[in-house]
Formats: C-alpha cells, sequence, structure tokens
C-alpha cells in the first residue's frame, strides 16, 4: 500500500467533502480501479472515524480558579548565596595576522566610500533633474 502523502490528503479531502465534484468523481472512479488505492482510501475513512469519535468525547470541565492568597514559590536564594561556580581555565587567544586586521579596515573604508559615493551620486541627480 505506498501511495503518496498528495493522494492521501486528497483522499482525506473526499472524506470531509472538500473536492469538487468532478475531482471527486474522478478520485471514486480511481478508487474502484486501483486496489492499493481502495485500501489507502478504507484506511482514512477509520482515521477520520477515530478523529470524529475523538473529537465527541464527553470530558469533565476543568475549573480554573485564581487563588485567594498568593502562593509561594520555592527559588535557590539570591545569587550572593548561590555557590559560585568555577571559572573556566582561560586559553591564549590567538591573534589575527597583522595584515588581516589591516584588510578587515580596508574593506571597511572602501564600504563607506562606496556608500557616500553613492548618496552623493543620488544627492546630484536629485539636484540636477529638479526633484530637489
Amino acid at each position: 500500500m505506498s501511495v503518496d502523502p498528495e493522494t492521501r490528503q486528497r483522499l482525506l479531502e473526499l472524506i470531509y467533502g472538500l473536492l469538487a465534484e468532478d475531482e471527486a468523481a474522478a478520485l471514486r472512479g480511481r478508487i474502484e480501479a486501483d486496489p492499493d488505492l481502495a485500501r489507502a482510501y478504507a484506511v482514512a475513512e477509520a482515521t477520520a472515524a477515530l478523529f470524529a469519535e475523538a473529537a465527541r468525547l464527553d470530558a469533565p470541565p476543568v475549573p480554573l480558579r485564581r487563588p485567594e492568597k498568593p502562593v509561594a514559590v520555592p527559588f535557590a536564594g539570591p545569587p550572593e548565596q548561590a555557590t559560585p561556580k568555577p571559572a573556566a581555565p582561560r586559553t591564549a587567544v590567538a591573534r589575527r595576522p597583522e595584515r588581516i586586521r589591516w584588510a578587515n579596515w580596508a574593506v571597511g573604508v572602501s564600504a563607506a566610500i562606496v556608500l557616500a559615493a553613492a548618496i552623493g551620486g543620488y544627492a546630484a541627480h536629485r539636484a540636477w533633474s529638479g526633484g530637489a
């Protein structure tokens, strides 16, 4: 019974009456012709019946009331009284090579220059076209 998920979805839509009449008729024809699809349809009907039964179950109402007096919630205490965690051992931080740091600065400055040129070009275009 290898039915793809899309076909399973179409079977559920058929059961719940969500398909158009022509689509529903075509799918019913496929169900009558294909035994695997007929078994999948039977499983989908059983699943839908189970969901319907579960939805109709009577459950006692659960009363939700606000407590009349405040409830104390236990906690570990203020941070001063908590036992401190041992400090993680410090490891040496590897410094980046000098050229990488300069490359980062050069990229940042270049981006700022390009942004300033774009803003200046936009302002000049607006001034020349009479938009300002």
